[in-house]
C-alpha cells in the first residue's frame, strides 16, 4: 500500500498474442497468495496509445481496492505494455518495485495460431493458413480482403509488412468489406509484434522469486 492508501500492483504481465498471457492471468488469480486484477488488461500505463480501456488513476487502482493484505503479489496483465515506447517507465514512476512478466512464443508457432483464432472470430475467411500467408502482398494493395489478418500477423512475426514497410508501434486497424463495398476499419486490441523490445532489458525488470 503506498502512503496515501492506495493498493498499487507489483506484478505486470505483458507479451504477444496467443502466447499464453491469460492463461498465466488465470492461473495467478486463484493463487491464494496472489491478487489480479477484476479487469485483464486495464491498459493503462501505455499512454502513447489509443487503446486506453482505463484511463484515470482513480479507475486503474479501483481494480486493486479488493486486494486482501495478505496477498504476496498484486497484479495485472495487459500485453500491449510490451510494444509501447513509454510503459515501462511510467510503470516504474508509478511504482519503483515492479517486477515483470514477459510472455512470448516462437513465432513460427504463434501466427498459426493466431489465424486459427482470427477463425474462431469470425475475423479471417482463408481456413488454409498457408494461403492466408502468401495473401499478404494481395491483402496488404487492398484486393482479396476481408480482414487484412495475414498482414497483422506479418507485422506480428517481423514487424515488417509485404511491402517491406516497418510499422514499429503504429496503431492498427483491421479492415472489412461492408455491403456497400467500402472497407471499414476498427480498432483492434492486439498487438503488433512478437518481439520482445531492448528497453525492457533496460529498466531493471526482475524474475519474480
Amino acid at each position: 500500500m503506498s502512503p496515501d492508501g492506495a493498493i498499487k500492483p507489483d506484478v505486470f504481465i505483458v507479451g504477444a498474442p496467443r502466447c499464453g498471457t491469460t492463461w498465466l492471468y488465470r492461473h495467478l488469480a486463484v493463487h491464494p497468495r496472489v491478487f489480479m486484477s477484476r479487469q485483464k488488461e486495464p491498459h493503462h500505463f501505455n499512454t502513447d496509445s489509443r487503446f486506453r480501456w482505463v484511463e484515470t488513476l482513480e479507475a486503474y487502482e479501483s481494480l486493486f481496492s479488493d486486494a486482501p493484505a495478505a496477498a504476496q503479489a498484486i497484479g495485472e496483465a495487459s500485453v500491449l505494455y510490451l510494444h509501447s515506447e513509454v510503459a515501462a517507465a511510467n510503470i516504474l514512476c508509478y511504482q519503483p518495485r515492479a517486477r515483470f512478466i514477459a510472455m512470448v512464443r516462437n513465432p513460427l508457432e504463434m501466427a498459426p495460431s493466431w489465424h486459427r483464432q482470427a477463425l474462431f472470430d469470425q475475423q479471417e475467411n482463408e481456413p488454409d493458413f498457408a494461403r492466408a500467408w502468401a495473401l499478404q502482398a494481395e491483402r496488404t494493395a487492398g484486393r482479396q480482403v476481408q480482414v487484412d489478418v495475414a498482414q497483422d500477423m506479418a507485422v506480428a512475426v517481423a514487424g515488417v509488412d509485404a511491402g517491406g514497410v516497418d510499422h514499429g508501434d503504429r496503431g492498427h486497424r483491421r479492415i472489412r468489406n461492408t455491403a456497400d463495398g467500402s472497407r471499414r476499419g476498427w480498432p483492434w486490441r492486439g498487438c503488433r509484434e512478437a518481439r520482445p523490445r531492448r528497453r525492457w532489458r533496460k529498466c531493471g525488470s526482475r524474475r519474480i522469486a
